[in-house]
């Protein structure tokens, strides 16, 4: 990701990184993240070249965008609305837009529950970042194979499209979550994007006014 940083300033007008930047992040006041290494120097000197927006994920929105703030990078925990050459573009993560396995809907209700916010909150970052490095893997289950990945992602597709016919106004809706890559059009005439997965393949999205491009550094 240094490469795709440091050309990003040649390509576009403003990066967006919608969710899960980290495998696991609550946001306690005041703590910067423990995960990054030359990552987040790497944003913070990019967002004194231009805006560099921060979408959280099923995996890092919970808790205060503090760390954010204070890197000058621009934090949203669940969606945000941008205007590009005219258009009106809604950026999410994406997890909530398929209905999902009863047990992953359990799970997301459990971790947004205030309750759970105020525990974590009043625990030890350290340690909660140790038991989440520990257990987390084996919360979210073992790896999806391609069959499911796809069936995740077309679950995604149809919730999108029931999105978009509610918000005619929105011109693209920008999503992730199901690490597959992929680009479509709604009946009602929006169009949404899913620009895949950075860290696992390396792909990434490069929108326009004029549309989409979707793109994979090697």
């Amino acid at each position: 990701m240094q490469r795709l940083l440091a050309e990003a300033p040649a390509q576009c007008d403003a990066l967006v990184i919608n969710g899960d930047l980290f495998d696991f992040w609550f946001g306690w006041p005041g703590v910067q993240p423990f995960d990054g290494g030359e990552l987040l120097p790497a944003l913070q000197a990019l967002a004194s070249r231009m805006p560099v927006q921060i979408v959280g994920g099923n995996h890092d929105r919970w808790g205060s965008g503090d760390w954010a703030a204070r890197l000058g990078l621009l934090w949203a925990p669940w969606e945000v609305e941008l205007h590009v050459g005219g258009l009106l573009i809604r950026c999410h993560h994406g997890d909530g837009f398929a209905a999902g396995a009863r047990s992953s809907r359990l799970l997301h209700a459990v971790v947004r529950a205030p309750l759970t916010h105020a525990v974590v909150g009043a625990l030890p970052p350290r340690l909660v970042h140790g038991m989440m490095r520990r257990f987390g893997p084996s919360l979210d289950g073992a790896p999806a194979d391609t069959a499911t990945r796809r069936a995740d992602l077309a679950a995604q597709q149809m919730g999108v499209e029931r999105w978009l016919a509610a918000r005619p106004d929105v011109d693209w809706l920008v999503v992730g979550h199901t690490h597959w890559a992929g680009t479509g059009r709604a009946a009602t005439g929006g169009r949404w994007c899913n620009p895949g997965a950075f860290a696992f393949d390396g792909s990434y999205a490069l929108l326009t006014a004029d549309g989409v491009v979707l793109k994979q550094q090697r």
